[in-house]
């Protein structure tokens, strides 16, 4: 909102095919920086307010067969530019690291349960779970692992 005015910053239907989206989760940087899960194409993209009809796809989730479901969840990006995302139907967490689509699986959810939210901070992750009933859950902490310097 502007004052008492929505004023659009991105529309699905501007772009072109390929880039089209139906937002499932939202997050802003405080460098401005909008991150999306993109529900028809399982994927993470990333908008710069600036110059918003160039999405770029800074992530994805590969189908493994024609009956994979996935369903992204919640996602919280880093100020180093990872990105943390809570599966649902695969009841996971997974982080895309910057420069590279692909993911990596950082937790992984016992049946029935499923991550609802993540958030980040300092070097602990924490993943607020739930299962499908509602009635069970709680919110963990994970701590990060540092990273692995090679020299």
């Amino acid at each position: 909102l502007v004052g008492s005015t929505l004023q659009t910053v991105i529309a699905s239907e501007s772009l072109p095919a390929d880039l089209q989206f139906k937002v499932g989760a939202l997050f802003v940087t405080k460098k401005g920086m909008i991150y999306l899960s993109d529900e028809l194409n399982h994927r993470i993209l990333c908008i710069d307010p600036a110059d918003p009809l160039e999405p770029i796809v800074v992530g994805e989730i590969c189908p493994e067969s024609p009956e994979y479901a996935s369903r992204l969840w919640d996602l919280f990006v880093t100020e180093d530019g990872t990105i943390y995302v809570a599966e649902k139907e695969q009841r996971r967490v997974l982080a895309f690291h910057p420069g590279n689509v692909t993911p990596i699986e950082v937790l992984q959810c016992a049946e029935p349960l499923f991550p609802i939210a993540v958030l980040v901070q300092d070097r602990s992750l924490y993943v607020s779970i739930s299962d499908k009933e509602w009635s069970a859950g709680g919110i963990y902490e994970y701590p990060i692992p540092p990273e692995l310097q090679i020299e």
